[in-house]
């Protein structure tokens, strides 16, 4: 009889021998649950193996390090009295909208932190985006609003757990509004899909797109302080993501996101559903279940210990690399596959400005864009795109050349003005559709399949 293949959405639980030692008074840290969010699995292999480092996870703890010390320059605690050291004093805050600390300080600091934390190695290239990096922050961050907390620990105790977090930047536009920012060392998204917002039909934000901040927002507004006292009573959250990495004339680049009490709310839901399942399934009954996806390649801290095989995970084709011929063959997949979807998109666009043509409006996705739909907050969108072609390159260097001794360059001889379209995926708000179209009304005369293949 032959074997059952193995269920591979149930697997057993993990030897008793195996099973992580969780001390009494374990606190789960943040970037554990953001691991365990994605996979039991990747958030077991974590408590087993430990993180190991890399040159961008130093990058970014030493960053954070420098931003704090910046950011505690600029917000000075209050000698007087016993207030935390987070707080600072009426003036402090009317002032420190004015402040900005000089990036030469800045640099300063970044070899201050550096010096003080050998064990956090960072290469060459590291180093450069953190000189860029805090150069960017000095110049561009504003501190407009009082700064009511610098890496200020709160906690929240949930589910029989002591949920702690430690936000890099609290800030209080106003007695009902609590700013939350978290400061990220990678290169942001593309930019027209980073600083959308997808909403509902309510207006509500769609998930506040990042799970540290969500967590983040559920402690401090239920949770409390160092000094076992909430916050406050705030109705609204701006949750902010900044990314140092890109300065615009306007300051660094940020994605923010709003969300009231009542979303707030819903994201303790998650997250006490996310407890249970640790409780009762992973350290209970020691099961710690994969779940593959992109995470498997950017996330698991040892995702070679990981009992899937292989070819069950995201992009695994020819996961055995173990010659030269498998590298040979999967660089051809690779590029086979990139051209295929280069011609398909080509494909898209053309068809959609036929389609267009004959039926005016269609390509209308009713929030002022013209494109095609991919899901509920994605299309391929036409943008239009404006550039310029030199005309000939061989007398536009003889005019080059000519005009460093003084003869006129006019431009507009060698240099002319371009328009087009470009077509790109972007992440948008999409209302829904009027009328749902069923699947046999999307095709008028649909295509004789049969026909067309024999």
């Amino acid at each position: 009889m032959p074997e059952l293949p193995t269920n591979w959405r149930n697997l057993d639980p993990v030897p008793e021998d195996r099973q992580p030692h969780i001390p009494e008074n374990w606190t789960p840290s943040q970037s554990f649950l953001r691991i365990m969010d994605k996979c039991d699995r990747a958030a077991y292999l974590r408590l087993r193996f430990g993180d190991a480092g890399s040159h961008e996870l130093n990058r970014g703890a030493i960053a954070h390090m420098v931003f704090e010390r910046l950011e505690r320059m600029i917000a000075a605690p209050t000698p007087e009295n016993e207030k935390p050291d987070w707080l600072v004093s009426a003036q402090e805050r009317h002032e420190q909208a004015a402040i900005q600390v000089p990036p030469e300080i800045g640099r300063e600091v970044l070899y201050e932190v550096m010096r003080e934390n050998p064990e956090l190695q960072v290469c060459a290239e590291e180093r450069d985006a953190l000189r860029y990096m805090v150069d960017h922050f000095c110049r561009g961050m504003t501190f407009a609003d009082p700064i009511i907390g610098i890496e200020t620990t709160l906690t929240l105790e949930i589910n029989g757990f002591r949920v702690l977090i430690r936000p890099d930047l609290l800030e209080e536009p106003d007695s009902r509004t609590l700013r939350i920012r978290d400061h990220k060392t990678a290169w942001p998204p593309d930019a027209e899909e980073f600083r959308r917002q997808a909403f509902d039909a309510n207006d509500n934000p769609r998930w506040a797109g990042n799970y540290q901040l969500n967590m983040a927002a559920v402690v401090a507004a239920f949770g409390v302080a160092d000094d076992g006292a909430p916050l406050g009573n705030y109705q609204r959250y701006e949750l902010v993501l900044d990314f140092p990495r890109v300065l615009y004339p306007d300051g660094i680049a940020e994605r923010t996101v709003v969300v009231d009490r009542l979303q707030v709310h819903s994201f303790r839901d998650d997250l006490e559903l996310q407890l249970d399942r640790l409780r009762d399934v992973c350290l209970a009954e020691r099961k710690w279940q994969p779940t593959p996806g992109s995470h498997c390649r950017n996330e698991c801290p040892a995702s070679d210990a990981c009992p899937l095989p292989p070819i069950l995970r995201p992009e695994s084709q020819l996961a055995d690399l173990d010659s030269l011929a498998d590298l040979e063959q999967l660089a051809a997949n690779v590029n086979f596959m990139g051209e295929r979807g280069t011609a398909l998109k080509k494909r898209l666009k053309s068809a959609a400005l036929r389609l267009e043509e004959e039926n005016p409006g269609v390509l209308d996705l009713g929030n002022g864009d013209r494109g095609v739909r991919i899901g509920r907050d994605l299309a391929f969108v036409f943008i239009p795109k404006e550039g310029e072609e030199i005309k000939d390159k061989a007398k536009l260097l003889e005019a080059g050349e000519a005009a460093e001794h003084g003869v006129p360059f006019i431009r507009s001889d060698h240099v002319r003005a371009t328009e087009g379209i470009e077509f790109a995926k972007r992440k948008t708000a999409l209302p829904p559709r009027a009328v749902e179209l069923e699947p046999e009304q999307r095709w008028e005369n649909p295509p004789n399949r049969e026909e067309k293949y024999d």
